[in-house]
C-alpha cells in the first residue's frame, strides 16, 4: 500500500503539471483486511487515497496478476467486460 500510496502521488503530481486539475482521493481497492485496517488509520496518506475492501473472488486485479483456474478467470472477465 505504501508503494501505491507513493505512485498515486507521482502520478497526481504529473497530472498537475500537465494542467489537469486533480479533485478528491483515488480509489483503491484491496482485499486484504489487514492492509485495509492499517491504511484506514489517521496517520495514512490521508486525502490522495481512498481505500475499500473487494471481496477476494471479485478482486479483478487476480486476472492480471495470478493463474486462474478456468471458471473463475472466466467469471472475473464477465465483470471487467460488463
Amino acid at each position: 500500500m505504501r508503494i501505491c500510496a507513493e505512485l498515486i502521488d507521482a502520478l497526481r503530481y504529473k497530472l498537475r503539471m500537465f494542467g489537469i486539475p486533480i479533485d478528491g482521493p483515488a480509489n483503491v481497492f484491496c482485499d486484504n483486511n489487514l492492509v485495509v485496517i492499517n491504511a484506514t488509520i489517521p496517520t495514512s496518506p490521508a486525502g490522495i487515497m481512498r481505500i475499500a475492501k473487494v471481496k477476494t473472488d471479485e478482486n479483478l486485479a487476480d486476472v492480471f496478476t495470478k493463474s486462474l483456474p478456468g471458471p473463475k478467470l472466466q467469471y472475473l472477465m464477465t465483470l471487467i467486460l460488463w
